[in-house]
């Protein structure tokens, strides 16, 4: 089916300015995978988003070992506050074929503690996750005064 689509679009020239092509690349060299199985792994491994002056949203893509896969950084807000949709998180966790996420961003505030946006984004990551079947592990805001995991606060 797939052949018979590609030899169509080859065949007829005004379909081929149509044509995209989707990949995952990955840097050169060789790649420490740290497993993300805790908060306090997450929070050791993006504590330096603390240090940011607004606040940035990053989806860590996990193997099923629970294993760093790719990190895609998800949008850059404000000093207090960033929108984050659906898509902009899952593109990346589709074509890295994860089988995890875990949320991570910044308060530069310096106080991890979740506001509403947070606990409102963490139920539609969830929500979609769960759709996708690629599940959101937990969502952790990093600050300079410490970290908060809204798996732990029962959130997911």
């Amino acid at each position: 089916m797939i052949e018979s689509l590609v030899s169509a679009m080859e065949e007829e020239d005004s379909l081929e300015k149509y044509a995209v092509q989707v990949a995952l690349v990955r840097e050169p060299g060789v790649h420490d995978r740290p497993t993300l199985d805790t908060p306090e792994a997450v929070y050791r491994t993006f504590a330096s988003l603390a240090d940011l002056d607004r606040e940035c949203v990053v989806a860590a893509l996990l193997d099923g070992g629970h294993r760093l896969n790719a990190i895609h950084a998800v949008h850059i807000g404000t000093a207090s506050q960033s929108l984050v949709g659906m898509p902009d998180v899952f593109k990346a966790a589709i074509l890295a074929n994860a089988r995890g996420v875990v949320l991570i961003h910044n308060h530069p505030s310096g106080l991890p503690e979740p506001s509403n946006d947070d606990m409102e984004l963490t139920r539609r990551v969830k929500e979609t996750g769960e759709l996708l079947g690629i599940p959101l592990l937990d969502h952790v805001i990093v600050a300079a005064e410490g970290y908060t995991s809204l798996r732990r606060r029962h959130a997911l």
